[in-house]
C-alpha cells in the first residue's frame, strides 16, 4: 500500500496545499511524495526542524511519524539542535495519543534509511502508542488525526 502510494504520487506530479507548500519537505524526500498523495491532510503538525503526520499504513492505532525536514540516512547525522527538535516532536506525539486515544504508554523507533521494507526512505522516528488492549478503530483516519492535532501541545 505504501509503496503503492509513493509511486501515485511521484506520477501524477501532484502539487501540495499551499498550506503545505516549500519548504515543507524537499520534493525528492519520498515523503513528500506520500503527504502530495495524501494532500496534506495526514500533517498533524509542523515545526521549523520536524512535521509529525499519521502514516498511511501502521502497526499500530494512532501510530504517528516524526520526520526531519532536513532528509539524512541516520538520525545521527542531523545537527544536534534538530535531532533535539526531533525527540521533542516524538514525545509531543506520544503524549497526543495517549491524550487522544487513551494510549497507556508510546514507543519511540529509529527507522534508518537501508533497514525495514522503506529501504530509501530517509531517517525518521515511528511513535507507536501503547494499549492495554486495542486502540480506537478511528485511530488511522482523519478523524483521528483532527483528535490528534487538538490533543498535541508542541
Amino acid at each position: 500500500m505504501l509503496a503503492g502510494l509513493v509511486m501515485a504520487a511521484a506520477a501524477a506530479h501532484a502539487p501540495l496545499p499551499a498550506t503545505l507548500a516549500a519548504p515543507l519537505l524537499d520534493p525528492a524526500n519520498p515523503f513528500s511524495c506520500l503527504l502530495r498523495a495524501d494532500g496534506g491532510r495526514a500533517v498533524i503538525a509542523a515545526s521549523a526542524e520536524a512535521l509529525i503526520v499519521l502514516p498511511p499504513a501502521a502497526t499500530a492505532a494512532g501510530q504517528t511519524l516524526v520526520i526531519p525536514r532536513q532528509a539524512v540516512a541516520r538520525i545521527e547525522d542531523l545537527p544536534e539542535p534538530t535531532r533535539a527538535a526531533l525527540y521533542r516532536a516524538a514525545d509531543a506525539a506520544g503524549r497526543a495519543q495517549q491524550a487522544a486515544f487513551g494510549a497507556t504508554g508510546f514507543t519511540v523507533v529509529a527507522a534508518v534509511a537501508g533497514n525495514g521494507p522503506g529501504r530509501s526512505f530517509p531517517a525518521h522516528l515511528h511513535i507507536v502508542p501503547r494499549y492495554d488492549g486495542t486502540g480506537p478503530a478511528d485511530a488511522q483516519s482523519h478523524a483521528g488525526a483532527e483528535r490528534l492535532k487538538a490533543s498535541l501541545s508542541w
